[in-house]
């Protein structure tokens, strides 16, 4: 399996990977950890950065902030306002593309993608 290659980190992802990585290990700093990542030259391993989320719309919802979608793997990304992010597993395009153009997100995730999908939390 080849190498995996971190780019395009948030800056909250960078602060989370950093303090993940750093918990008991104060012999590099931060300032390298930080070129190492955002340079490629590190590859995490972890399960969480293998997946690669998707790009994240935000969208006008009470319980939703911000969804995306991978077509690839019909891999459906739904953050929470709370701040949870989970994935549904086998969800087609056209479910997708109603999901963003319904009036009320949270109404339609709630009767046509909450029952019918596995989830993952992340």
């Amino acid at each position: 399996m080849a190498p995996l290659i971190v780019t395009n980190l948030s800056e909250k992802s960078l602060v989370d990977y950093r303090e993940r990585q750093h918990r008991g290990s104060p012999g590099q700093s931060w300032a390298t950890t930080e070129r190492l990542l955002t340079t490629g030259d590190i590859k995490p391993t972890s399960a969480e950065w293998r997946r690669r989320m998707p790009e994240m719309v935000y969208v006008d919802s009470v319980s939703i902030e911000a969804i995306g979608y991978d077509v690839d793997s019909q891999e459906l990304h739904v953050r929470f306002v709370s701040g949870e992010t989970y994935m549904y597993s086998g969800v087609p395009s056209n479910v997708f593309d109603a999901f963003v153009s319904a009036p009320s997100k949270g109404s339609y995730f709630n009767r046509e993608i909450k029952p019918a999908y596995q989830f993952t939390k992340l």
